[in-house]
C-alpha cells in the first residue's frame, strides 16, 4: 500500500493568508479554492473539496474543487443530505467521518466513477463542518489513490481550515451589511436613529441623525454623550430580546429634550465587530402619535356604525366568519326572523335561515316558527385585522312592499277600468240611436211580415239582426277588462272595427276618415289596448272640433330618418316600426300644456266633461308593450303611437280535418233556444239530442260518450256549467269536439276555452251558417 506524505499545516499562517484575501475582496470561491489548493500542495496525490450546505440544510452544492473534473462539480451540485445522500450527504446528515477506501466497490456511487478515473483516485475521506451552534455548514472530503496509506491528522486540519474560512467570509458579510446599514440609517429623513455604545440603558449616544434632531428637539451637540436612558425612559425592559435574539421592537415611550414624552415604535439592533462582539446598539424611533390618533378615531366611527347598524329600524343586519357562524345580529335581524341574538351568536343558523354571500338579489328564508320570508339582500365581504374575514349582509323584509305593489296593481286596473267606462259612456248616444235604429227596422219588417210573407223581409230582418249583434259584440269587447297577453297582431282588421262603432260616436258634420295601409307587418300589441287607446284620442279630436272638420285614423309602416322622440319618456326611435295615429285639422295643441298631456288627471274640458285620464292610460298601455307616442306640431292635432314590429309574423289557425260519428248533444237552460237549435242542426243532416237540464244531459253522455260525434254547449246553466260540462267530458273523451257558446261571461273567453281543449268558442248570438260551418269542420276532423 502506497505511503501519502503529509506536512503539517501551519494554522496561524492559513488563517492568516484566508483572512489577507477575504480583506483584498476575494470571492467566497476563490478563498475556498485556495484552502483545496494549499491542501493538495501540502499532500501530493491527493484532491480535496469543500461542498457547502444551502440555509435548509437540504442540499450540497460545489464551493471548491480545484483538482476535480467539472463533470463531478455538476454531479455534487444539489446533492441531497440525508441518510442515503451517497457519501457526501450521507456525512452530512450524520454529521460524522465517513471513509470509503475504494468507490469502485459501492454500485450506489457508480455516477462518480466516470470522475474519479479521470484523476486516478478511488478512496475518499469525508468530514462535516459545523459551526460553534451546532449548524451543518458543508462537508470537506480528501480525494485518494487506490490502495493508498492516508494518515488522517490532515483531515481536521482541512476542516478547520474550511470553517475558519466560511465564518470569517460570514462575518465580514455581516460586517459589510452592519456598516451600509448604519449608513443608510444615518441618511434616513422618516426615522429618527441614534447608536449608543454597549447594551446599557445609560449607554452613551455616540452619534444621531437629523431626523431625531427633528422629533426630539435640540441639536446633535445636545444629544451626544448623553445617557440612551434619557431619550428612551423605558428602555430597561426592551434590552433582554436584544441580548438574546440580536435585535427587537416595541411601542414605548420616547422622551423630547425638553422632558415631554410622545408614545413611539422603537427597534433596537446590536451590532458586532470583526470578532462577533457587541460593540453598540442602533435605536431607531417612529413617532406614532398620529397613527394611535387615527386608531381611536376608526375605533369611534366604528362603534358609531355599530350602534347605526344594531337600531337602524327596518333593515336586518348579520355578520357571519367564513363557517357560517354569526358574529353579529342586530335587532331588526331578531324582528325578521325571530331569533334573539343570544340565541344565534357563534352558531351556525338552521338550515333555511341561511344566505350565502349574494349580490343584490331577491331570495326566500324561513323564520324560526318556519314560515317563509321573502326579503332583498346584498352582501360584502370584510377583512379586518385582528378579526380576520366576515361577510356582513344586509336584508330588507319585501312582504310589505310586495302588498302595496298588489294593491297599486289592483288599483291602476281599476283606475284603467273607471275610464275605460267612461270612454264607454262617450260612446252610448251614438250606439243607442243605431242600436234603435236597428230595432225599428226589426220591428216594422214582422209588421210587414204579419201581412205578407215575403223572403226579402225575412233577409232585411236578418240584416238588422245581425247588425244589433255586431254592434253588443262591439261594446262587450270594449267594457270588459281585457286579460290576454300581447302577441303578433295584424292591426288592420281590429282598426276597421274600431272605425265602425266610431262612426256612431262622431257626429255626421265630421268626417271620420281611414287611411289604412294593407301590406303593414304586425305588430306586438293587444287589440283591447288599441280600442281604447284609438276611442280616447278620437274623441278628444271630436270635442276639439266642435261639429265641424276632418279626422283621420291611420296605419302605416315608418322607418323614422331623422329618429323621433318620444313625447312622454323622450326616448329616441329608430329603425322600423308600425305607426297607429289619429289626426284632426282643429286648433292643435298650445305648446303651454305640452309638457303637462300625459299628466293623470290633467284636462282643459270644462267641468264634467273628461277627466284628464285618457292620455295617461294611453302612455301606460303603449310603453308597457315597448311602444312609444310621438305628439305632433300643428296644424291640428297629430297623435302617432308607435309600436314594435312583432319578430314573427301573425298565423292564422291551421285548418280542422274530419271525425267521427254523427250525433250532436246539444245542451242550453233555455227551451225555445235548445229547440231552435236542435232544428237548425238537423238541417244539415246531423241526427241530434237536445238537453235543457245540464246534469241530465251530464248522466246521459257519462252512458254511452262514444256516441257523441260533437258538443254543443250553452255556459251559463244552472247544476253544471259548460265550462264545467266540458271539462269533465274532455276528462272521459279528449278527442271530443266541443263548441261553447255565451251570451256574455267573466269567467271564461276564447283563449282560456281553447287552453282547457274547448276547440271553438262562439258569442251569442250564433249565426246559423257559423254554426254550420264550425259543425262541418270540427266533425270532419279525424
Amino acid at each position: 500500500m502506497a505511503e501519502i506524505g503529509i506536512m503539517q499545516i501551519d494554522s496561524s499562517q492559513s488563517h492568516l493568508e484566508v483572512v489577507d484575501l477575504l480583506l483584498r475582496g476575494a470571492s467566497l470561491t476563490e478563498v475556498l479554492d485556495s484552502v483545496c489548493t494549499t491542501i493538495d500542495t501540502l499532500t501530493p496525490g491527493v484532491c480535496c473539496c469543500l461542498l457547502l450546505a444551502d440555509p435548509s440544510n437540504s442540499w450540497l452544492h460545489c464551493g471548491a474543487a480545484p483538482g476535480m473534473p467539472d463533470e463531478f462539480r455538476e454531479i455534487v451540485d444539489r446533492l441531497p443530505i440525508a441518510p442515503e445522500g451517497r457519501l457526501y450527504g450521507t456525512c452530512g446528515w450524520n454529521q460524522c467521518r465517513l471513509l470509503v477506501e475504494d468507490i469502485f466497490l459501492h454500485p450506489e456511487l457508480e455516477k462518480f466513477y466516470p470522475s474519479f478515473r479521470q484523476v486516478g483516485l478511488a478512496g475518499c475521506w469525508c468530514d462535516p463542518i459545523v459551526d460553534g451552534a451546532g449548524r451543518l455548514l458543508g462537508v470537506y472530503a480528501v480525494h485518494l489513490p487506490p490502495s493508498a496509506n492516508f494518515d488522517d491528522r490532515l483531515l481536521p486540519q482541512g476542516a478547520r481550515l474550511a470553517r475558519f474560512a466560511l465564518e470569517r467570509a460570514e462575518l465580514l458579510k455581516r460586517k459589510g451589511q452592519s456598516q451600509r446599514l448604519l449608513e443608510q440609517a444615518y441618511k434616513m429623513t422618516d426615522m429618527a436613529v441614534c447608536f449608543c455604545d454597549g447594551l446599557k440603558p445609560r449607554a452613551p449616544v455616540r452619534m444621531v441623525n437629523h431626523s431625531l434632531c427633528l422629533l426630539l428637539g435640540g441639536s446633535q451637540d445636545d444629544w451626544l454623550g448623553l445617557p440612551l436612558v434619557r431619550l428612551l425612559p423605558d428602555v430597561a425592559d426592551l434590552l433582554d430580546p436584544v441580548v438574546r435574539l440580536g435585535q427587537s421592537t416595541a411601542v414605548t415611550r420616547g422622551q423630547r429634550l425638553d422632558g415631554s414624552t410622545f408614545p413611539c415604535e422603537i427597534r433596537l439592533t446590536a451590532v458586532s465587530d470583526d470578532f462577533d462582539k457587541t460593540t453598540y446598539l442602533l435605536a431607531a424611533m417612529v413617532d406614532i402619535s398620529r397613527r394611535i390618533e387615527v386608531c381611536h378615531s376608526e375605533r369611534q366611527i366604528e362603534a358609531r356604525f355599530r350602534r347605526i347598524f344594531e337600531e337602524v329600524p327596518h333593515i336586518a343586519v348579520r355578520g357571519c366568519a367564513p363557517d357560517g357562524s354569526v358574529r353579529f345580529w342586530n335587532s331588526a335581524s331578531e324582528r325578521l326572523f325571530g331569533y334573539s341574538a343570544n340565541e344565534v351568536m357563534n352558531c351556525r343558523l338552521p338550515h333555511g335561515s341561511e344566505s350565502g354571500p349574494t349580490q343584490s338579489n331577491e331570495y326566500e328564508l324561513l323564520r324560526k316558527d318556519g314560515t317563509p320570508v321573502l326579503v332583498f339582500g346584498a352582501s360584502v365581504a370584510i377583512s379586518t385585522p385582528g378579526v380576520g374575514l366576515e361577510v356582513y349582509t344586509l336584508e330588507v323584509d319585501l312582504s310589505p312592499l310586495k302588498e302595496a305593489e298588489k294593491e297599486r296593481i289592483q288599483l291602476l286596473q281599476l283606475l284603467l277600468q273607471a275610464q275605460k267606462l267612461e270612454a264607454l259612456g262617450q260612446l252610448t248616444g251614438g250606439v243607442a240611436h243605431d242600436f234603435n235604429n236597428v230595432l225599428a227596422t226589426i220591428l216594422g219588417n214582422i209588421e210587414l211580415a204579419r201581412q205578407e210573407m215575403s223572403p226579402a223581409l225575412l233577409d232585411e230582418m236578418q240584416m238588422s239582426a245581425e247588425r244589433a249583434q255586431e254592434l253588443v259584440r262591439q261594446m262587450l269587447l270594449y267594457s270588459r277588462p281585457s286579460r290576454s297577453r300581447p302577441k303578433a297582431t295584424f292591426l288592420q282588421e281590429p282598426i276597421q272595427e274600431i272605425y265602425r262603432v266610431l262612426k256612431a260616436v262622431v257626429p255626421s258634420s265630421l268626417d271620420l276618415r281611414l287611411n289604412l295601409d294593407h301590406d303593414t307587418p304586425s305588430a306586438v300589441f293587444d287589440p283591447g289596448d288599441l280600442h281604447q287607446i284609438l276611442t280616447n284620442l278620437v274623441i278628444n279630436s271630436r270635442d276639439a272640433l266642435q261639429g265641424q272638420g276632418v279626422i283621420e285614423v291611420g296605419l302605416r309602416l315608418v322607418n323614422p330618418n331623422p329618429p323621433m322622440v318620444c313625447s312622454s319618456c323622450l326616448a329616441t326611435v329608430c329603425g322600423p316600426h308600425v305607426e297607429v295615429w289619429v289626426e284632426d285639422n282643429g286648433p292643435g295643441i298650445d305648446e303651454a300644456i305640452r309638457g303637462r298631456l300625459f299628466d293623470p288627471f290633467f284636462t282643459t274640458k270644462g267641468p264634467s266633461k273628461g277627466s284628464g285620464l285618457g292620455l295617461a292610460v294611453l302612455h301606460r298601455l303603449v310603453h308597457e308593450r315597448g311602444g312609444h307616442v310621438v305628439v305632433g306640431r300643428g296644424p291640428g292635432a297629430h297623435f302617432s303611437v308607435i309600436l314594435q314590429l312583432a319578430k314573427e309574423r301573425a298565423q292564422a289557425a291551421p285548418p280542422p280535418t274530419s271525425c267521427g260519428q254523427p250525433l250532436v248533444l246539444i245542451v242550453d237552460d233555455e227551451p225555445m233556444l235548445a229547440k231552435m237549435l236542435g232544428k237548425l242542426v238537423k238541417t244539415q243532416g246531423y241526427d241530434v239530442q237536445v238537453f235543457t237540464d245540464s246534469l241530465a244531459a251530464w248522466t246521459e253522455f257519462c252512458a254511452t260518450p262514444l256516441r257523441y260525434a260533437a258538443l254543443v254547449t250553452d255556459q251559463t246553466m244552472p247544476g253544471k256549467t259548460g265550462e264545467e260540462f266540458a271539462r269533465d267530458a274532455l276528462k272521459i273523451r279528449p278527442d271530443l269536439p266541443i263548441i261553447l257558446c255565451t251570451g256574455f261571461s267573466e269567467q271564461i273567453d276564447a283563449d282560456s276555452a281553447r287552453a282547457m281543449g274547448i276547440r271553438h268558442f262562439l258569442q251569442k248570438p250564433v249565426k246559423p251558417a257559423v254554426l254550420f260551418e264550425t259543425l262541418a269542420a270540427m266533425i270532419a276532423r279525424p
